[in-house]
């Protein structure tokens, strides 16, 4: 049932309900529409629930299953005349569906013997795909016309002619399959320490081995996956002037393709933003943001993932009231559309440590100011530990940790420091997320030298060496979300302890 269930989710609904195939797949008030209805509107999500539902009176799952794998079959058939039903376009995905589904056509129509037809199709099929960079695409259409021009119509001309094409993009096949391997390799299984290599040194050396097959071809997919290769060289080394450098040449490259790239567009400009937040280069950060605004549909999940970077860009370079700015758009946006709830707990976050910076005297709030902010509604709505809010829990606890120091409920915030010490203790921080471990140790000095801000202070520096010795590297940054650098965070909770004993309010 998840496999039609997840097919269910895949369709257009409301278009499918509105070109008129409803009626003709689904006959109104059947089994098979019923079934449909009920796992597009949630109610039922397994064969079991199913047959409470359609079978109430029956023991054996035979109908279900008879009716689930028909509904499917049928599906099949409609997603494909729903996909193939919208008007023609230059993006590239869209091309990529026309031309299968024309190839296929084309191939029925050969095997019918409709030899005029299917080779007129093909012929056009190979146009587009060579035109789009299809190579695959580019290789079956020309497989099937070289065997007629040959076998059926031995038109010896027409066969080179095929032949040599098709040996040409048998070449570029091969080398944008090496290249699709090794950034597929590097970034799902890293490298083995058995080799005594380290990740930049392997990528080095697949990019060597890549480098004169890009300067051979410029097609899509190649380019794609090598030129990964190559930001990997210099992500993984924390060079992010040259990673930068490697980003602009890839925008470069893919900007000038006569057709619609938004996809690896959207790839190397988030990194190149990752850039600059570890430059601290807020004006070109902001440029690009700018420029990458028009790419996403605004409220869609990408545009939130988007004013998310704009906001770290913001909070990194010290540009407070451009953090501000950016959590009073996104507050009206999310008033405004609903949106799933991990998203929205993740700017409350955001706003709450907006709020914690103001009053803190970071800077001052200009405008409309935001909505007050209390830390125990914080942990009401948002609840810590839950499986599903792994990667918000340690910016959870630490923003309100930050409150509880500004306010000076000490004894709270020694709950909540221990809390987080916990979490750090278990497998929730991975092993790699060094600089969250040190931080979350620093804190755990706090209640132990009772909050005095001197003791504090000289007991947080080693910490504070170890965070500078290990900077940052944003772009393998993955689960806990460092809204700050941890070292000027440690900084920054330090000067919130007075010299007066700590109290709990």
């Amino acid at each position: 049932m998840q496999e039609l269930l997840e097919l269910i989710n895949a369709i257009n609904t409301d278009r499918f309900r509105s070109c008129g195939l409803w009626s003709f797949v689904l006959e109104e008030g059947s089994p098979m529409e019923r079934l449909y209805t009920a796992l597009y509107e949630g109610h039922v999500s397994t064969d079991e629930q199913a047959m409470a539902l359609l079978f109430p009176d029956k023991s054996d799952t035979a109908d279900i299953i008879a009716l689930r794998d028909g509904l499917t079959a049928r599906l099949l058939e409609v997603i494909l005349l729903l996909e193939f039903n919208i008007k023609p376009s230059s993006d590239r995905q869209k091309a990529y569906q026309a031309c299968t589904r024309h190839c296929s056509e084309a191939l029925l129509l050969l095997s019918k013997n409709v030899r005029g037809m299917g080779i007129a199709i093909l012929k056009e099929v190979l146009k587009q795909s060579i035109y789009y960079e299809f190579t695959d695409l580019t290789l079956s259409a020309l497989a099937t016309l070289r065997l007629h021009a040959g076998a059926t119509d031995g038109d010896r001309a027409r066969y080179r002619q095929y032949q040599a094409l098709y040996r040409k993009y048998q070449d570029i096949w091969m080398m944008e399959n090496e290249a699709e391997d090794a950034y597929t390799y590097l970034t799902s299984f890293g490298v083995e320490k058995s080799s005594g290599r380290t990740l930049s040194e392997a990528a080095q050396a697949y990019y060597e081995r890549l480098q004169p097959y890009l300067a051979k071809s410029d097609t899509f997919r190649l380019h794609v996956c090598g030129r990964m290769v190559e930001t990997m060289i210099y992500s993984s080394r924390n060079d992010h002037v040259s990673f930068a450098a490697s980003c602009e040449s890839a925008i470069a490259f893919f900007r000038r393709k006569k057709f619609e790239t938004t996809l690896p567009l959207q790839a190397f400009y988030y990194q190149l933003i990752l850039c600059y937040i570890q430059l601290e280069e807020f004006e070109k950060g902001e440029a690009i943001m700018r420029h990458y605004q028009s790419v996403f549909r605004e409220g869609s999940f990408n545009w939130f993932k988007l004013q998310e970077l704009y906001f770290l860009l913001a909070v990194y370079t010290r540009h407070y009231d451009k953090a501000h700015a950016v959590v009073q758009m996104v507050e009206q946006k999310l008033r405004s559309e609903s949106q799933s709830r991990q998203l929205e707990d993740m700017w409350e976050i955001y706003r709450a440590f907006v709020q914690f910076l103001s009053l803190s005297g970071v800077f001052e709030l200009s405008g409309k100011r935001l909505k007050a902010f209390r830390p125990s509604s914080l942990s009401c709505e948002i609840p810590v530990f839950a499986p599903e809010k792994r990667g918000i829990n340690i910016p959870l606890l630490i923003v309100q940790i930050l409150f509880d120091l500004l306010e000076r409920k000490y004894d709270q915030a020694t709950v909540r420091i221990a809390a987080i010490q916990q979490y750090n203790s278990g497998r929730s921080i991975q092993q790699g997320y060094y600089r969250s471990r040190c931080f979350i140790r620093a804190l755990g000095h706090f209640p132990v030298s009772a909050y005095h801000p001197k003791g504090v202070s000289r007991a947080v520096q080693p910490f504070l060496k170890q965070l500078r010795a290990h900077p940052l590297d944003m772009a393998f940054q993955t689960h806990e979300v460092e809204m700050m650098p941890y070292e000027r965070l440690l900084e920054l909770a330090v000067a919130t302890l007075s010299d007066t004993e700590g109290t709990s309010k």
